[in-house]
């Protein structure tokens, strides 16, 4: 609402702080670490200035950080090398304080909505698509010139070129978010498969293919990713699991969900667009991803202290509202972690 906007932006709310993938280690701890402290002294403060019965406060700053700096805590050396578990050791502190705040009669969730491990390759799948024949390119010159470019810029990568030119420009006031890969040009209209955006491990078909081909091409496709999908340097296999969108998920949005879903392995993301000349691309700066595994902890209100219990997503929802008397016919179960 307009007023509590205006509350927000009165106490000094930070929405985000400085982003990790073009500013400088010390630089940008020293922003989240203030990002962070002022969410919560602002959550605290809101916490006492009205009446609530269900509070919820998102801390985004692990998740920026592991992106960041998770190779430093695997290799064990550097400067760096304690940061994410320091940073854990605020937010637990920080907990402690909001569980205060709340006080003991309140139950307390702590919900991760995905979990972390290495990024050690970044696999743009779109070159797969190309190769099996899927996915084509417009022809012409322009589309040739941007693909030399991208060349041009993974060399730079490569040999460290790009992190001198980052150097240069934040010294001559300029800023390396602001430069852009070139934008490849897709043959739409002959492309039965492609892949979008920057945080994927989706495919999307042709939704003007008929229902005999789609199907044969989304079997084909599963299959092709199944067998052949390798990192040309290894000879690994690069998913872990491979979906249908049939196969997880129902209902009447179904038409939105990418029609195949890769999960990789350890060490891989997928990714879609055309920003690099070739499949496989070794991560420098974002060395972390998401982990389809997740953490949920809960305390308080006649909880089953001690027990683990296994839950997904799309269990919290439903739970909560069973703690306020209410039903629910969301997918997912009310989590059976509480005393009868």
């Amino acid at each position: 609402p307009p007023k509590m906007r205006q509350w927000f932006l009165e106490q000094g709310y930070i929405v985000e702080g400085e982003g990790y993938m073009n500013t400088p280690k010390d630089k940008f701890l020293e922003s989240l670490y203030e990002t962070t402290d002022k969410r919560v002294e602002v959550s605290l403060k809101l916490m006492d200035e009205v009446e609530w019965d269900f509070f919820f406060l998102v801390l985004t700053g692990s998740d920026r950080l592991q992106h960041y700096m998770w190779r430093d805590m695997t290799e064990g050396e550097g400067e760096y090398k304690n940061a994410i578990k320091d940073f854990y050791i605020g937010l637990d502190q920080h907990l402690g304080d909001l569980m205060e705040k709340a006080g003991e009669n309140t139950t307390v969730f702590v919900v991760s909505d995905h979990g972390f491990t290495n990024q050690d390759k970044r696999v743009h799948i779109n070159h797969f698509l190309i190769k099996k024949g899927y996915m084509k390119l417009e022809g012409g010159f322009e589309n040739m010139k941007k693909m030399w470019m991208l060349r041009v810029s993974a060399f730079l990568k490569q040999t460290g070129l790009s992190n001198l030119i980052i150097k240069v420009m934040r010294g001559t006031g300029g800023k390396p978010g602001d430069v852009k890969p070139p934008q490849i040009e897709v043959d739409y209209a002959e492309s039965q498969a492609f892949t979008c955006g920057y945080y994927t491990g989706g495919i999307y078909l042709d939704n003007k293919l008929d229902p005999n081909t789609y199907l044969k091409v989304q079997s084909e496709l599963v299959e092709a990713i199944k067998k052949e999908l390798r990192d040309p340097d290894t000879g690994e296999l690069i998913a872990e699991k491979v979906y249908t969108k049939q196969e997880l998920y129902e209902g009447d949005q179904l038409s939105l969900s990418p029609d195949i879903i890769i999960i990789p392995k350890d060490g891989y993301w997928i990714t879609g667009g055309i920003s690099y000349p070739s499949l496989i691309e070794p991560t420098t700066k974002e060395t972390g991803r998401h982990h389809i595994e997740g953490i949920w902890a809960v305390k308080g209100g006649g909880t089953k202290e001690g027990e683990t219990v296994n839950a997904e997503i799309i269990d919290i929802a439903p739970t909560i509202l069973k703690l306020f008397g209410l039903e629910s016919d969301m997918d997912g179960r009310p989590i059976d972690a509480f005393k009868k």
